[in-house]
């Protein structure tokens, strides 16, 4: 399953690694858009498989954060 950002902004801080396992609603990263800080929270419970972006990056609405598998 991939988690997209929902609008543009920076990646605040990344709270997951691969290889975690995490439950529906926990929060993955943080993105700062708007000089406001927005919990990116998991829409299902799996295992992060690959994290797509870096601290500090910019994204834009769409774009890949991670991926979560079982």
């Amino acid at each position: 399953m991939e988690v997209r950002a929902e609008w543009p902004g920076v990646i605040a801080e990344i709270r997951v690694s691969v290889g975690d396992r995490v439950s529906a609603e926990d929060e993955l990263l943080v993105l700062e858009s708007m000089k406001m800080l927005t919990p990116v929270l998991s829409p299902a419970a799996g295992a992060v498989q690959h994290i797509a972006v870096e601290q500090g990056q910019f994204v834009d609405e769409g774009a890949l954060l991670l991926r979560l598998g079982d």
